[in-house]
């Protein structure tokens, strides 16, 4: 059994969550526990790396792809995305990118659109 308070604590933004546990975990006097929660589900998501996510000057959220991956070489692409949830790094793209892109990592922060570049694969 769960229960969830209905107040929050304006001056922490805490709340109380009382959460009913089994007989058999032996647990001790002043023993401190730790609850990860999860807040957010979505069955399936394109995510990125949040560092590669750029911001214009008029707020809009963009990353850079490559398009046409001939012989190592290719022109990059600035394309405008919609994020979604940010996590551990990750950060949900709702919309602009259809499956399959190729994106800029390495480098991302030094390329302009348009610019073709050299694409080299590194070993991990």
């Amino acid at each position: 059994m769960v229960r969830v308070g209905n107040f929050i604590n304006p001056d922490n933004r805490t709340f109380e969550i009382n959460v009913a546990l089994g007989n058999d975990l032996n647990f001790k006097p002043n023993m401190m526990g730790s609850v990860d929660l999860q807040d957010y589900k979505v069955d399936e998501a394109w995510v990125v790396p949040s560092r590669l996510i750029m911001e214009t000057s008029t707020g809009e959220s963009y990353i850079y792809v490559l398009e046409g991956k001939d012989a190592e070489i290719a022109v990059v692409k600035r394309v405008i995305i919609n994020t979604g949830v940010s996590y551990d790094g990750q950060t949900e793209v709702l919309s602009g990118l259809t499956g399959g892109e190729h994106v800029v990592d390495k480098g991302s922060r030094s390329v302009k659109e348009g610019q073709r570049v050299r694409v080299v694969t590194l070993a991990e």
